[in-house]
């Protein structure tokens, strides 16, 4: 199962990447269904609404709309809260999703390809300029380099925290019925 594909991708690389981006797919599906609740609409509708938003912007719109309908602010808080692990990784889906991999500098590491082929009009900037470089520390938005184990862990701490999501808003009845994909 480990069996290597291209720039240094096994199969194995493969499976975390998606099971790192099923995890948003289902993030997105619950925001959805929370809102639906909330608004009292079909989920579909709202499925439709929300398609071509991001995940923070269905984030954000569903955290404003339970604001707005008043929901206990100890909810709003622990669905913010539920939010944060996957809004820290937002940048390694992304990455999945929209970039090539290659092998990393780092011994069994991976990390996208555009790092070694930026074009050279632009160049990220992680730090401000005044900034030296040893006080420079990397964040989760700033990581670009993965092994095998970090994927996993990271694959396996998105599916955790859905399930205690999930779990939660299911207890408080921020969605209808108890069903994982029910809309």
């Amino acid at each position: 199962m480990n069996t290597a594909t291209s720039g240094g991708l096994t199969e194995r690389h493969l499976t975390l990447f998606g099971a790192i981006v099923h995890s948003y797919a289902r993030y997105e599906l619950l925001m959805q269904r929370i809102m639906a609740r909330a608004i009292g609409a079909d989920g579909s509708a709202v499925i439709l609404l929300t398609r071509t938003m991001t995940f923070t912007q269905k984030r954000d719109a569903l955290l404003a709309l339970l604001r707005h309908r008043r929901v206990p602010l100890d909810q709003v808080d622990a669905i913010r809260d539920c939010l944060k692990l996957p809004s820290r990784m937002r940048t390694l889906c992304d990455d999945i999703r929209h970039s090539d991999w290659t092998a990393g500098a780092s011994k069994d590491s991976i990390q996208p390809a555009w790092i070694f082929n930026r074009p050279t009009t632009i160049k990220a900037l992680h730090r401000t300029p005044d900034t030296n470089s040893t006080d420079f520390k990397e964040d989760d938005d700033d990581r670009t380099e993965y092994t095998l184990d970090e994927l996993a862990v990271i694959a396996e701490n998105l599916g955790e925290n859905y399930a205690a999501f999930h779990d939660f808003v299911s207890e408080t009845h921020l969605i209808e019925g108890g069903e994982d994909g029910a809309v």
